[in-house]
């Protein structure tokens, strides 16, 4: 049997690259934190920048709608207590909707037909605020709107597209809400 004897030498050498180690692993967990920190700053700066540029664009832009140069086909109006942009041209509301639910999951809408229309513009919610609305469009005055809920009321508006004397199209003031009830199957 062979007899293994440690010496006080072996003793220093094992503490010495065991101290090694922990420094090296001190020093990979420094670098580590390093890297992450600078990582979150330089993500905090790309927002800051971010933040900045939309809002210097946002500014421009304001400063540009209300004189003129951007909104060249509306204007801003102060109607009912908020801000909302009115086209310049005379443009009629939408007018009635009327809704046909004679296929289960479906509505067919449908809207007076305008001389002049370039294209109808339907917006379909399940709020009678029209919070969190869809909208379709349409070159005539009907859409059929499919996959929605069997049984569930939704409510629609209608607005009308026009060219204006530019050639641009231009969207009326939304129509009156009217509410639906989706047909359900047998």
């Amino acid at each position: 049997m062979a007899q293994i004897t440690i010496t006080d030498e072996m003793i220093r050498s094992a503490k010495k690259d065991q101290a090694e180690r922990e420094r090296l692993i001190a020093r990979q967990q420094a670098a580590r934190e390093a890297r992450e920190l600078a990582a979150k700053k330089a993500a905090r700066k790309k927002r800051g920048q971010q933040a900045l540029a939309l809002s210097i664009g946002l500014i421009i832009f304001i400063v540009l709608a209300f004189s003129g140069f951007v909104l060249r086909d509306y204007e801003f109006s102060n109607a009912g207590g908020h801000l909302q942009l009115v086209s310049r041209m005379s443009i009629p509301a939408g007018g009635s909707v009327y809704i046909d639910s004679s296929v289960p999951g479906k509505l067919t809408l449908s809207s007076n037909s305008s001389n002049n229309a370039v294209a109808y513009e339907y917006a379909i919610s399940r709020f009678k605020n029209m919070m969190f609305s869809y909208t379709y469009r349409s070159e005539i005055p009907k859409k059929t709107i499919g996959m929605l809920k069997e049984g569930k009321k939704y409510y629609v508006r209608v607005r009308i597209y026009k060219k204006n004397p530019a050639g641009r199209e231009v969207h009326g003031p939304w129509g009156s809400v009217k509410a639906g009830k989706v047909r359900e199957s047998k």
